[in-house]
């Protein structure tokens, strides 16, 4: 039973793919990804070494006028910082990772993401 519930874990692990972005300088948004791919879930989370907030949105997303979804730093160090989920809702079956940016309040912060 133990080996079949880590198999499956496994398994559902294993669908999702994955990417890093970083603001290069702070204030100046950056695409998640210049990707079209489609992502049925898309998770961000901020990187363990940040210091300051990521603003998640579209390409308007701004850290110094806060528009967008703040993630903020780890609580301690070494530990992730904010994160977020996007499920694709009504008509919606997907989201474009490309349709993402990020801003930063630190130059050279980013986020990890993960999809399916």
């Amino acid at each position: 039973m133990k080996r079949l519930l880590l198999l499956l874990i496994a398994l559902s692990l294993s669908a999702y793919t994955g990417g890093n972005a970083t603001v290069t300088t702070a204030g100046t948004p950056v695409q998640l990804s210049t990707s079209t791919t489609k992502a049925t879930v898309l998770t961000i989370t901020a990187k363990s070494t940040n210091t300051g907030t990521i603003w998640i949105g579209g390409s308007t997303v701004s850290a110094a006028n806060k528009i967008g979804i703040p993630l903020g730093p780890p609580p301690a160090a070494g530990q992730p910082g904010g994160s977020i989920t996007f499920n694709p809702a009504g008509n919606a079956a997907f989201y474009t990772l490309s349709e993402f940016y990020l801003d930063a309040t630190v130059s050279g912060e980013g986020v990890s993401y993960a999809y399916k």
